[in-house]
């Protein structure tokens, strides 16, 4: 039951990072189309 938990908390975090990527990426990209 704990390893389940764990391995959960790994995707979980592992999600959240990676949309966090896609939006620094997607805000970084309108930031550039803003300056040019």
């Amino acid at each position: 039951n704990t390893l389940i938990a764990s391995e959960s908390e790994i995707v979980d975090g592992y999600h959240i990072e990676y949309s966090g990527m896609k939006f620094a990426v997607f805000y970084l990209v309108e930031y550039m189309e803003a300056l040019a």
